[in-house]
């Protein structure tokens, strides 16, 4: 990489990222997601000192409050890549899309997936449904668009018992875990319908009810298009508390005086090799199927006879250092410094191909999703 990397460093790079939070205040409200928001300031500052270490020379960093900004900035200044780590705009999380929108449309080379992926991905629902109809392992899955829905729902429970109890409810487009508390598994009808009033009381866009299923948790990490570079790592809940959910809650990701931000580390998997080419294969076949050719994490459940079910897709993930994707690509030998440099570089020689191969499969992948999700799984 010497020849390339001393040619990036000649390179006039643009990050930019969210300051849609209280600087002063960040609130640990479950629902809010302004902690999980402003965590986005500790990625930045490690972006900017890894380059600064490195000798990158031309580096503008700035904070993005509106899409007419963005697009303003980028007509008006050249840049030869964008470092892509706005999350959301004014903490609308569906934003996000609509910056990648504006990025792509100047035909610069960025960091991150396309607009079309994170699209698919962001709308849980959405994501769910291109994966099962392609013969992926996806939970059963139910979507709540408003409280009509829910009320439909309920009455077709009572004629048909359609619900697979234990269900884990959340929103739908939201990432980070917002949103998600102990309270989002469900056993019951009564503890259903409150947890999914209370997250549309909450603003959100819609809810996703989803089987729960009670197994390991595992992350594949996916860095551009080699899968000798992605790596498995596996969510340890051995020291949380046995009478709770096995599940990553939104204290567990951004509230460090909270147990469960202790109980729940993430560690590399200890695998047979048959169920690890089970999972790389699964992730390899979902990542072409959404598009996500750049850098993100899938994560997974394994049910009784350990088949792996996808249970979320998350591109563009979390960049810090200490999260999980920094960690996961340490074992395949690419330290902070190193990953940043791989981003850049599959930033650069790949955007081409990445975006004619999103707009393919954007064009063979529309989908209808109904008002009131159907039932849907695939084994």
């Amino acid at each position: 990489m010497g020849f390339f990397l001393r040619s990036l460093k000649t390179k006039k790079l643009l990050i930019i990222y969210n300051q849609d939070f209280n600087q002063d205040n960040h609130s640990d409200d479950t629902f809010a997601g302004d902690a999980a928001r402003a965590s986005i300031l500790g990625v930045v500052s490690a972006v900017t000192r890894e380059l600064s270490e490195l000798k990158f020379s031309d580096v503008t960093t700035k904070p993005i409050a509106t899409l007419l900004e963005l697009q303003s900035l980028l007509q008006k200044r050249h840049f030869d890549l964008v470092i892509n780590l706005c999350e959301s705009i004014n903490q609308d999380s569906t934003t996000e899309v609509q910056v990648v929108k504006i990025i792509e449309q100047t035909g610069i080379p960025f960091t991150g997936n396309s607009a079309h992926t994170l699209s698919s991905c962001l709308n849980k629902y959405h994501c769910n449904e291109l994966l099962r109809r392609q013969q992926i392992s996806v939970p059963l899955s139910i979507l709540i668009k408003r409280a009509s829905d829910l009320q439909t729902l309920l009455a077709k429970e009572k004629e048909n018992k359609v619900l697979p109890f234990p269900c884990i409810v959340k929103p739908n487009q939201e990432d980070g875990s917002t949103g998600i508390d102990f309270n989002a598994v469900v056993h019951d009808t009564a503890a259903l319908k409150r947890q999914v009033e209370t997250l549309l009381l909450q603003g959100k866009h819609s809810v996703i009810i989803q089987k729960y299923i009670n197994g390991r948790e595992l992350s594949v990490a996916i860095l551009g298009r080699d899968p000798k570079l992605w790596a498995i790592s596996e969510i340890d809940f051995k020291f949380q508390n046995p009478a709770l959910p096995k599940i990553l809650n939104y204290f567990s990701k951004w509230n460090q005086n909270s147990d469960e931000f202790y109980t729940t580390e993430s560690r590399q998997a200890i695998l047979s090799s048959k169920l690890r080419k089970a999972i790389l294969d699964t992730a390899q076949k979902s990542a072409a199927i959404l598009g996500l050719h750049s850098y993100g994490r899938i994560d997974l459940r394994l049910d009784e006879h350990e088949i792996p079910y996808i249970i979320d897709v998350n591109p563009n993930c979390d960049l810090d250092p200490l999260a999980g994707f920094a960690k996961s690509m340490r074992t395949k030998n690419l330290p902070y410094p190193q990953l940043l440099q791989k981003l850049l570089e599959v930033a650069l020689s790949e955007h081409k191909v990445l975006h004619a191969e999103a707009a393919a499969t954007a064009a063979a992948t529309v989908v209808e999703i109904p008002s009131l999700g159907l039932l849907s799984e695939n084994k």
